[in-house]
């Protein structure tokens, strides 16, 4: 069957459905960034793992104590009779390193060396390591003190290491602890601010989420409606099809693409990021390349209301952009199209933004209900505790019915706008044309 007759067999919203979703996934430059994403997907917890080795895997601390050849210790011999195994040499210049294996008593006549033996004293139950400088050793005594510490540090690291303790972990127990007395103006003060950067920084990732996901969609959406309107093949759709059957199946369509390829992306990240440990030695850490994610709760509710907030963003941007591609005569007016979509986009996400970290039950409860806004605000200001579950669900049917009436309003329109050439339709026209089809 050529094209023109699959064309014609199209029935329905299903076949629209299925039609656009297999020019899309079929699609050379879908497939390209498809395979790009995965490998992303794929490899960067390969390099998140890389910058997150610690000490004992390679990367040198500034902060421990090294040993030169300046320092008249020409050798450092380690004699160490306990499991756990680390590399001294990272923190030698000139000098070598060695495993000594013969006995401590039979270190004194080497010459310029120091001996660090590490053993677990069975009688008192601790591990012990002991310095032992050679008699004919010249060198500077203290410099070998001092690297002890050093020796202890990569030993702690090294039995860490082997109890699944991570670098992260470890700074994390071992940090220290500091007492302020401060006066209650301060005080608050101080809390405050710590508290506005927090939600600050919840509301942009969120924002950031549902404004790549809108952008992303809305320009495949203006693009499949005015390919098929410049080809002329949209007339023939339009004999078998009901226009808010035609927008429905490409948007359905879009939103199945787009919400597959992340999915395949999340898994795929979720999986490597489980292997990269085995394979590179040691665990992703997001905070290595500078993102603290530590205050960030997610669980199953919470990654429910992203996910049902998400498909109603995409409901609403998707149809205006069906509504403002139709609008469109030509491949030329791609950019006019989604200009129109991204100033509404834009507009909400500046707001959420902006009015996020002001400390106002009021201004909450208004951007939670307030259209193009609520869907930016109100998932994170529930999370927060900014408003109740109440405020949340009256926010999630207004969406809904937003969602509703645009979908009525586009399948009124829609049969005319897709057929018309010339110059784009501006908002008052689709008015009028939404008003006469009503007569």
């Amino acid at each position: 069957m050529n094209k023109s007759n699959e064309i014609k067999a199209i029935t329905g919203w299903k076949k629209v459905y299925a039609f656009t979703l297999r020019g899309l996934i079929f699609n050379k430059a879908n497939i390209i960034s498809a395979v790009i994403l995965f490998l992303i997907s794929v490899f960067s917890p390969f390099l998140i793992s890389l910058f997150s080795v610690g000490v004992a895997d390679g990367e040198v601390s500034e902060n421990y104590a090294t040993i030169e050849k300046e320092d008249g210790i020409e050798k450092v011999f380690i004699k160490n009779e306990t499991e756990f195994v680390f590399d001294a040499s990272l923190y030698t210049s000139g000098v070598e390193v060695f495993d000594y294996e013969k006995s401590p008593e039979e270190f004194k006549t080497e010459e310029n060396g120091v001996l660090y033996h590490l053993y677990f004293d069975e009688q008192e139950h601790v591990y012990k390591i002991n310095t032992v400088i050679s008699d004919v050793c010249t060198g500077n005594k203290s410099v070998a003190e001092n690297f002890a510490v050093t020796v202890l540090s990569l030993f702690d690291e090294a039995r860490y290491k082997m109890y699944g303790i991570t670098a992260e972990k470890t700074e994390f127990i071992l940090s220290p602890v500091s007492v302020n007395v401060t006066g209650s103006a301060e005080y608050f003060e101080t809390q405050e601010n710590n508290g506005t950067m927090s939600v600050f920084a919840v509301q942009y990732i969120f924002a950031v989420v549902v404004l790549i996901l809108i952008i992303y969609s809305s320009t495949y959406i203006i693009r499949a409606v005015l390919e098929e309107k410049a080809s002329k093949l949209v007339e023939m759709l339009m004999v078998s099809v009901k226009p808010l059957a035609l927008i429905m199946g490409k948007i359905l369509a879009v939103m199945t693409y787009i919400f597959g390829l992340l999915s395949i992306v999340a898994i795929s990240t979720f999986l490597s990021a489980k292997i990269s440990p085995k394979i590179m030695g040691s665990p992703v850490s997001f905070e290595a390349i500078g993102f603290d994610l530590s205050g960030i709760r997610f669980d199953l509710p919470t990654f429910i209301l992203i996910i049902v907030s998400l498909i109603i963003s995409y409901l609403t941007y998707s149809i205006m952009a069906g509504i403002a591609g139709a609008s469109c005569s030509n491949m030329e007016d791609i950019e006019s199209a989604n200009s129109t979509v991204m100033f509404t986009v834009l507009a909400g996400y500046m707001i959420s933004v902006i009015t996020c970290s002001i400390p106002s039950k009021i201004l909450a409860v208004f951007t939670s209900l307030c259209p193009i806004v609520s869907t930016f605000s109100a998932p994170v200001h529930y999370v927060l505790g900014n408003i109740g579950f109440g405020v949340l669900v009256i926010s999630y049917a207004l969406q809904i019915i937003i969602v509703v009436l645009l979908a009525i309003f586009c399948s009124r329109i829609y049969s005319e706008l897709i057929i018309r050439n010339g110059s784009k339709v501006r908002l008052r026209e689709l008015f009028k044309i939404y008003f006469r089809k009503q007569i």
